[in-house]
């Protein structure tokens, strides 16, 4: 998510011939681009082509409703591309419940200035899969500056994107989100040639529950042959999807809370209801958390569309082995802090904290204190949000190198740490470089309340060396795959260089603290 934001056939050939207007603000349309479902016509500004709310599959309702998604239906007309569509159905605590089904839909970023076929990349919004939104992703300085052709995609969320009932016979059953984004790479690859994209080189991106999707696409043999390459930011491969079972578990309870557990036809009944009383399941929960698999609807492994964790399909080969670059955020749980204190909780205290402690690591409760003393720390705060990012169950570097230790072996892997704080505090609580405080770096926001994010040597620097890796599979810049000895490459504005990552989070610790804690 934005860390300033209020809350990512046959082909048919096109030829796509930009008019620049002098002027660029505000842009007319006056582009025309041929798809294998009809032509559609986006607008142009001083150094970009922009096409939104492209249709990459049928609307997801009625009868469709929890099932993979459908072709889309062709047009005939020339269909306007200037104005994104819905966003997908959620409920959040800003906005109440707002979206539509009707949202598998795509936005595409063409830089003018250079020479094409251009290198893609796919990107997905992240929002705890339960929210967000990708026509609010401006990335025309990450496509204009790293001369990438960027493609922004919605996918259902929440129970409709992600509920696994036992009376469901499709076999993305529990990941219709999944095959929302799989469908999305196969459009990718049958048209983006008519934008000036290469179809050759596609790299499939996110970050959060964006990056956590790229793993399952990475696990899904489905996705295999539509993407090149793969970035995930703060959605560690390492870190485990939700299982079968409990996502049966959680689909029975859904069922009940919806009151069609006892109806003659269960689907019937869950197909009938309003897409708001399936989008507000449980969406209290849809926030960064200690553990991963408490956000209450999820990627499922343990499925026919994903076999097995992600980790696990890259080691075995049932997933895809292609080049990858990931990495975390220094402080990434502080963001847990950060969402305490806006709700009203207050400061962690120091009994809280030692109570957290004792009633997440029992026996190992001892061991975890004395490593993470509150002598140490500022706060109670500080030092809560540093053993959570360490442990890494959240969003922490630790299962990240236990990934890019096992994906090494296949294909190159590029591991990274972002650690330049924002500068942000609140109520007395330092945000770091917390949970999403790099994506400014690579995006605007069309948000109409929010500013451009200025221009920097470190956002140059990031942008330059992830496009380059999008283009050749290597960031280039000196930066050598991962040789399983726990460093990356850190980020700050006043340096880019090697270092520890495994020590400073203290990954051997928590491997032994974890695993003996099964």
């Amino acid at each position: 998510m934005f860390r300033r934001l209020v809350t990512t056939l046959t082909l048919v050939s096109a030829v796509l011939v930009p008019t620049v207007p002098a002027s660029a603000d505000p842009p007319q349309p006056d582009t025309k681009v041929r798809t294998d479902a009809g032509y559609v016509r986006g607008y142009a500004t001083e150094d970009h082509l922009v096409f939104k709310g492209v249709p990459y599959a049928a609307p997801p309702t009625g009868d469709r409703r929890f099932r993979a998604p459908q072709p889309v239906q062709p047009w005939s007309a020339v269909r306007d591309a200037t104005e994104p569509a819905s966003k997908c159905a959620q409920t959040t605590r800003w906005e109440g419940s707002v979206g539509s089904e009707d949202c598998l839909y795509l936005n595409i970023h063409v830089p003018t200035k250079n020479r094409r076929p251009l290198p893609v990349v796919v990107y997905w919004h992240g929002g705890g899969f339960g929210g967000g939104d990708s026509a609010l992703y401006d990335p025309r300085p990450y496509s204009g500056g790293g001369n990438v052709i960027v493609v922004t995609a919605n996918y259902r969320l929440g129970a409709l994107g992600f509920l696994g009932h036992r009376e469901m016979s499709d076999p993305w059953a529990g990941n219709f989100g999944i095959a929302d984004q799989v469908a999305a790479l196969r459009w990718v690859r049958r048209n983006i040639a008519a934008f000036g994209g290469d179809p050759d080189n596609v790299t499939t991106a996110g970050e959060s529950a964006g990056a956590f999707s790229v793993c399952a696409q990475v696990a899904a043999p489905a996705a295999r042959g539509l993407f090149d390459r793969a970035i995930s930011e703060s959605g560690p491969c390492g870190t485990d999807l939700l299982s079968r079972a409990e996502a049966g578990r959680r689909a029975d309870s859904a069922a009940t809370e919806l009151d069609c557990a006892d109806t003659d036809d269960v689907m019937d009944c869950l197909r009938a209801l309003p897409a708001e009383d399936l989008s507000r399941l449980r969406w209290k929960q849809v926030t960064l958390t200690e553990n991963l698999t408490n956000l209450p609807f999820m990627p499922v492994a343990g499925t026919p569309a994903l076999p097995a964790q992600p980790q696990t399909a890259v080691e075995t080969g049932i997933g895809s082995r292609v080049p990858m670059l990931l990495g975390t955020n220094r402080d990434e749980m502080r963001t847990v802090i950060l969402d305490r204190l806006r709700s009203g909780q207050g400061h962690v205290t120091a009994e809280e904290y030692e109570q957290f402690i004792r009633a997440r690591y029992g026996g190992h409760a001892d061991r975890v204190l004395a490593a993470y003393p509150l002598a140490d720390y500022a706060s109670p705060d500080l030092a809560l949000a540093t053993l959570m990012t360490d442990d890494g169950r959240g969003v922490g570097p630790c299962p990240n190198l236990d990934f890019a230790e096992v994906a090494s072996r296949y294909s190159p892997v590029f591991v990274y740490e972002f650690s330049e704080p924002t500068g942000a505090v609140f109520q007395g609580f330092p945000e770091g470089a917390a949970h999403g405080a790099h994506t400014t770096y690579f995006f605007n926001s069309y948000h109409p309340s929010q500013e451009p994010s200025p221009t920097t040597e470190l956002g140059d620097t990031l942008i330059s060396q992830w496009s380059h890796f999008a283009r050749v599979g290597h960031p280039g810049a000196g930066w050598a795959p991962y040789r399983s000895d726990g460093v990356a490459r850190e980020f700050t504005a006043s340096d880019v260089r090697p270092v520890d990552v495994a020590s400073r989070h203290r990954c051997d610790l928590w491997a032994d603290v974890l695993q003996n804690a099964k």
